[in-house]
């Protein structure tokens, strides 16, 4: 019983470290800039800028973005009764 669970602890260990091993190189794989952003070169962040550009116009073009943007505008706008006396 003893070699059994021996040898059920000694492929439990193995498993959790393969999984601990493919997971850290999932996160690595998934990173899409370097966390120093002094050492990124200039077409990287020029393609970075190039992205963002695109997102944000994609989005205010969006239809839900511009309603948001009514409502917004319609409760920021005051009626000034006129108070004449």
């Amino acid at each position: 019983m003893d070699q059994l669970n021996a040898k059920f602890n000694s492929i439990l260990e193995e498993k959790s470290r393969e999984l601990s091993e493919l997971a850290q190189l999932k996160s690595e794989k998934r990173k899409m800039t370097q966390s120093n952003i002094n050492d990124m070169t200039y077409h990287d962040k020029k393609t970075l800028s190039k992205i963002a550009i695109e997102q944000d116009r994609k989005i205010k073009s969006s239809k839900a973005y511009k309603t948001t943007q009514q409502k917004i505008i319609d409760t920021r706008t005051i009626v000034v009764e006129d108070k004449t006396m």
